[in-house]
């Protein structure tokens, strides 16, 4: 995992039955359907295991919010997902208006 994402630390193995963690278990039959449902069920449970961290669901919702932004950091993303990182772009400079908006029309007061 290389984005932090509340249940699994980033940029350490992760003990799955699937990888290389357990090459005993790996069996050659598994379709990428059961690999990935299999790796959605992992996600979704809050079973400690090797890698994983324990968090809040706020916790996982806030780190699901800022992941564009946390990837569009990275050089390998920006390079596979050239599109989200333009959507990324778009949204800071709506943002950006939005702000530069809301500011100027905050009434001053008066210095005398």
């Amino acid at each position: 995992m290389i984005t932090p994402n509340g249940r699994f630390m980033t940029q350490k193995k992760i003990c799955l039955s699937m990888i290389d963690f357990h090459p005993e278990s790996w069996n050659p039959m598994w379709s990428v359907s059961s690999i990935l449902t299999g790796l959605l069920s992992f996600m979704t449970d809050n079973t400690p295991t090797t890698g994983s961290v324990n968090t809040t669901a706020a916790e996982k919702r806030h780190l699901a919010k800022d992941s564009l932004a946390f990837n569009c950091k990275n050089t390998a993303f920006k390079k596979l997902f050239p599109e989200y990182v333009e959507k990324y772009k778009q949204e800071q400079h709506a943002r950006q208006l939005v702000s530069e908006q809301v500011s100027s029309q905050v009434p001053r007061e008066d210095k005398c």
